[in-house]
């Protein structure tokens, strides 16, 4: 079934001309949400990823404003090696809630919009999800911008770690699993990574076995 989806939408979804993903039962330009989630899902393949970035990217394509295609279009620029300019645009999304004093990730989030009309969402007076977990990004973005984290295997059995030193000053997070507390934590280019029995941590060409805790300097 997969193998005969993707097919279908590689003939029928893919425009050779715009070098990039469109809407196959409607003739309109290339918009952002079918080519970020090709990104996220792995549908582009890398001599199509030049293209599909540029509708992303540009200025052309219609803008993403839910915090949930938001986080996509993080997550895509993450993948594209694009760290700072993933990490700035949470910052200016979510930062800006954090700023307003908001304590729970919202639907939306507009820092223009005044009294009652906070709660206005899809033309309804209070329509908006004040507690929603589809705008809950950064849970997991701000992990794998800033520590490169992401599970191989189900379970975290396996997990890919690639630091990117620079992006902030110290950072640290811990991932609960079944076999125990995963933890890393950056503190300027001092790494320190923890990793429980049953798990072992991929960086590059290494592979950290756990028990272990593992400390080195990353450049």
């Amino acid at each position: 079934m997969q193998e005969t989806l993707e097919a279908t939408l590689r003939r029928q979804a893919w425009d050779p001309v715009a070098g990039a993903w469109t809407d196959p039962d409607k003739k309109i330009a290339p918009n952002r949400h079918g080519n970020l989630l090709s990104t996220v899902s792995g549908l582009t393949r890398p001599d199509q990823a030049e293209g599909v970035m540029r509708i992303i990217t540009d200025t052309i394509a219609e803008p993403v404003n839910s915090p949930s295609m938001i986080t996509y279009r993080i997550r895509a620029l993450s993948m594209a090696g694009k760290q700072e300019e993933a990490l700035q645009t949470l910052r200016t999304i979510w930062g800006a809630r954090l700023d307003a004093g908001t304590t729970t990730f919202w639907e939306g989030y507009n820092p223009d919009e005044r009294g009652n009309q906070i709660y206005r969402f899809y033309d309804r007076p209070y329509g908006k999800s004040m507690c929603h977990a589809w705008g809950a990004g950064p849970v997991f973005l701000l992990p794998e911008l800033i520590f490169g984290i992401w599970p191989l295997a189900d379970g975290w059995a396996r997990v890919a770690v690639e630091p990117h030193p620079g992006l902030v000053e110290w950072a640290m997070v811990t991932i609960p699993t079944k076999y125990g507390n995963i933890s890393i934590s950056l503190d300027g280019k001092n790494l320190q990574l923890v990793v429980p029995a049953g798990v072992t941590a991929v960086m590059g060409e290494r592979e950290i076995v756990g028990p272990m805790v593992f400390s080195e300097q990353v450049i």
